[in-house]
């Protein structure tokens, strides 16, 4: 991987790009409207910080804060940037940044009934290897069912539906609850 990377916080100049990469990284039942991404960083509940080489942008991750507890809404990295080590380098930076908040993400739901079951698996194991930990939990939300992962090998289920409730409300959205895989 190049060595003249930057991280930076969001600014409207990088629209553009991120847009491109949201776009093509996420589909369309898994993508907020942008003005509420935008609008929960000016009202500072969230950030999106991107990751640049020398030429261009090459990744994103957006990250929504309460309290001491932090959710990736998103991580993403350009389609022509994947398997470079662009999303490892950013979410460490992440962890390294943020190791007093508890760091939280969800991912589609393991299950081998899913024709997408493979991606899935990649998905986990990249996290896995990136110094995230597979909770016993799943966040059930009207149309999906996503795996819970942690950056602490200790799952406080009570203080992640806080978390859920306020995400939640800030993006207008409906979520069922959290249940026990055990």
């Amino acid at each position: 991987m190049k060595k003249n990377l930057i991280i930076k916080k969001f600014n409207l100049c990088y629209l553009k790009s991120i847009i491109k990469i949201y776009y093509t990284s996420f589909s369309k039942e898994n993508r907020f409207c942008l003005l509420n991404l935008i609008y929960n960083i000016i009202r500072k509940r969230a950030e999106l910080l991107v990751l640049k080489d020398s030429t261009k942008i090459t990744a994103f991750i957006y990250i929504i804060h309460y309290e001491d507890m932090s959710f990736i809404l998103y991580l993403a990295v350009d389609k022509t940037k994947r398997n470079l080590e662009y999303g490892s380098y950013l979410l460490n930076w992440v962890l390294d940044n943020y190791k007093d908040k508890t760091i939280y993400l969800n991912i589609d739901q393991i299950n081998s009934k899913y024709e997408d079951n493979n991606i899935r698996i990649k998905r986990l194991n990249f996290y896995l290897n990136n110094k995230f930990y597979l909770t016993d939990y799943c966040s059930i939300g009207t149309n999906t069912t996503c795996n819970i992962l942690s950056n602490k090998k200790s799952f406080d289920v009570d203080k992640y539906i806080i978390l859920d409730k306020k995400i939640s409300k800030w993006f207008f959205t409906t979520v069922d609850g959290v249940r026990s895989n055990l």
